[in-house]
């Protein structure tokens, strides 16, 4: 298995990045959520996507051909206060969601998947079985507030023309 958002033929985009930053930015881009924690500027670990404080946020992958998905891990800054912490404003989500679009039949059809609470800072997507035929996936996040994701690992198997890790997923096109 791979990590799916790291194939070549993926596109990666996200509702927004802090403080109207595009969706490149070095520091705050959806890309750090794919750069297995390694991300260092001028010295600085930037290795986590920062949204704005819109009420809705959302990553989405969306897969150049169909995709067989065996599970889905959302990580967050460990030294992040959690949801009730009030020393600080949190910035890890109390939950989040997951919705797919699968190619069924010649026809993407959506299916929206249950919502899990956050409890620590690693989450582990609770999949029944694999999801198949997958062409995009959207991960939502509730609102209104700021929030830092350190990863998100789409683990599972592609298809043959876009089984390739590369080095991050593609930006969408301007």
């Amino acid at each position: 298995m791979v990590n799916l958002g790291k194939l070549r033929g993926t596109v990666a985009g996200a509702s927004s990045v802090n403080a109207d930053r595009r969706l490149d930015n070095v520091f705050y881009g959806v890309s750090n959520l794919f750069d297995g924690g390694q991300h260092v500027v001028n010295n600085i670990n930037y290795t986590y996507w920062l949204s704005d404080t819109a009420t809705r946020h959302w990553v989405k992958l969306r897969f150049g051909d169909p995709v067989e998905i065996h599970s889905i891990l959302v990580e967050f800054n460990a030294a992040e206060s959690a949801p009730g912490d009030e020393t600080r404003p949190s910035r890890r989500p109390e939950g989040f969601a997951i919705d797919v679009r699968r190619l069924i039949g010649g026809s993407e059809l959506g299916q929206k998947l249950p919502s899990v609470n956050v409890e620590g800072f690693r989450v582990i997507y609770p999949l029944k079985e694999p999801l198949t035929d997958v062409v995009e996936l959207l991960v939502v996040f509730p609102g209104p507030s700021m929030i830092a994701v350190a990863e998100l690992e789409v683990l599972g198997i592609g298809s043959s023309r876009n089984s390739q890790q590369g080095e991050g997923p593609r930006l969408p096109d301007r």
